[in-house]
């Protein structure tokens, strides 16, 4: 493998990182805007549509024929989003609608369930 094969796949592996961003980044905007949406169903299509459309338009791009290259994006793409769903997932402090979500809300259930209190 040459030097210059090498920098394609480490290209490809941050392009896959940058494109997990956008790709994420769109998603937290449409749900953002689903309590306030008059069709939050249509919403939610749409975005799907436009994001995958993209994304695997730029996956396809990048990769250039080469598979060695769709390979590096796509792990670039996953390892993002595994660091994604680490910082903001369902054991992060989220704010939807006003209610706080995350580990303080689970230590409370927690701490309620070993009060004999039932959610």
């Amino acid at each position: 493998m040459t030097a210059t094969e090498i920098l394609y796949l480490v290209l490809a592996f941050i392009a896959g990182i940058g494109l997990a961003g956008l790709h994420f980044a769109g998603l937290w905007l449409t749900i953002s805007k689903l309590a306030t949406s008059k069709h939050p169903g249509v919403l939610t299509m749409l975005s799907l549509l436009v994001r995958l459309s993209l994304t695997l338009t730029a996956i396809y791009f990048v990769m250039g024929g080469h598979w060695q290259r769709l390979l590096a994006c796509v792990v670039g793409f996953f390892i993002a989003r595994l660091v994604a769903v680490r910082i903001w997932g369902p054991n992060g402090n989220t704010k939807i609608s006003g209610k706080t979500h995350g580990r303080d809300d689970h230590a409370t259930r927690e701490e309620a369930v070993a009060h004999g209190h039932h959610s």
